[in-house]
């Protein structure tokens, strides 16, 4: 999988930022799998147009939260079974319109400091981690909280296209505070696990190639020069932001895979809807 790989000096001018504007930033979502769709090829993807927005029929998948504990760490004292059915309602609710709906099949709760701390994106760590835990098929969203150290990246997920070549890595995973009622104060509605899922299915980033190519592949998604999760943006939505002026419509920013805040994101497009039936008709074998 390709994804974010922070540059030590990005990183220091993200805390001078940060710093400076004496606001803890928290990043969202690492997951870049717009350039591996990039780097694969798409002249041979074709989607079916959208009737409209929704679907007549429904998929149901299995959910398996594995939750990673550390002795002596109390940040995931919050989590209990009944907030990860909350959680679940708020996912369901969020694909309502798309047809997919998961059912929760188990929770595993495993206690490991390695893990918790250090499965960062493409460690080893995370590597043993989903090798261990991992359940179900390809159609099995398989969800990891954890509690790293370094949270400047809260979630980041695989797409469906990795199926076909790293089965095992398969799924999504979470920095705890981004959980309902987690620590975070700006993603803390579980709406984070919408976005994330939504990459799960095969959607990608509204802001993927700026003003200048439209790689998130779907029509009516106005293109989007950055994510709308500038300072100005953190805690709200920025009603008529336009960072394209010279493409059609404004930003997105109620859109699922957006980064506005949780009050925020309220939707997916037609188009996104048949183009995530596409890729999990393709790659996971499920049909609405």
């Amino acid at each position: 999988m390709v994804r974010l790989v922070v540059p030590s000096i990005a990183l220091a001018a993200f805390a001078s930022c940060a710093a400076a504007t004496g606001r803890l930033w928290t990043g969202p979502c690492g997951t870049r799998p717009e350039i591996a769709k990039r780097s694969i090829g798409t002249s041979g993807i074709k989607v079916r147009q959208a009737a409209n927005n929704g679907t007549n029929s429904t998929a149901t998948m299995d959910l398996y939260y594995h939750v990673i504990l550390a002795e002596g760490n109390s940040t995931t004292d919050f989590i209990t079974d009944d907030l990860l059915n909350h959680q679940t309602e708020i996912l369901n609710d969020g694909f309502v319109p798309m047809g997919y709906q998961f059912r929760l099949a188990e929770t595993t709760w495993t206690t490991n400091a390695s893990w918790f701390y250090n499965a960062t994106q493409l460690s080893q760590q995370e590597t043993d981690m989903k090798t261990a835990l991992r359940k179900g098929d390809k159609t099995a969203l398989n969800v990891y909280i954890v509690g790293l150290w370094d949270s400047s990246i809260s979630a980041w997920s695989t797409v469906p296209l990795e199926l076909d070549f790293n089965i095992p890595n398969d799924g999504v995973v979470l920095h705890n505070s981004i959980l309902p009622g987690g620590a975070n104060k700006i993603w803390t509605l579980g709406k984070t696990l919408i976005h994330e899922a939504g990459h799960w299915v095969g959607l990608y980033h509204t802001f993927s190639g700026g003003c200048e190519n439209n790689f998130d592949y779907v029509d009516d998604t106005p293109l989007e020069a950055v994510p709308a999760s500038s300072w100005d943006a953190l805690g709200g939505c920025p009603e008529g932001r336009d960072t394209c002026p010279d493409a059609p419509g404004l930003d997105p920013i109620h859109n699922y895979m957006d980064y506005t805040s949780d009050e925020c994101r309220t939707e997916f497009t037609p188009g996104q809807i048949a183009y995530a039936h596409n890729e999990m008709e393709t790659h996971r074998g499920i049909f609405v």
